[in-house]
């Protein structure tokens, strides 16, 4: 089972409905998605703090550590949650976490799902 903890719908494309342009992918037409997921209604949020690291050249260079985790179901055995990049990164050791991989565009290069998931 896959939940959805991100504030946006999340659609999943096959490649066969796809065609690569200038090293992206963009839907044919607008075909059915193989499937959705709908928002959540209390995403799951990453919270970061920005913390001093040094300088180089003159320039600060900062680590951005994450802080607090909100709105993330604890884990639940055969499900899965889609989650931001972010709160993915946040919490490397949940396995349980995904995140869209390969990205979908339209015509006007706004993403409009993904034919696949990641994991940290």
């Amino acid at each position: 089972m896959i939940k959805n903890c991100t504030p946006h719908e999340v659609c999943i494309y096959s490649t066969s409905d796809c065609y690569l342009y200038n090293g992206s992918f963009r839907l044919r037409e607008f075909p059915e998605p193989l499937g959705v997921y709908p928002p959540a209604k209390k995403p799951a949020r990453a919270i970061y703090v920005q913390i001093t690291k040094g300088m180089a050249d003159g320039f600060l260079i900062y680590q951005w550590t994450p802080r607090e985790i909100i709105g993330l179901p604890n884990p639940k055995p055969g499900t899965f949650y889609i989650v931001s990049k972010n709160v993915a990164q946040a919490c490397p050791k949940r396995e349980d976490l995904i995140f869209p991989g390969t990205l979908v565009r339209d015509e006007e290069n706004h993403i409009v799902g993904c034919i696949d998931f990641s994991r940290v």
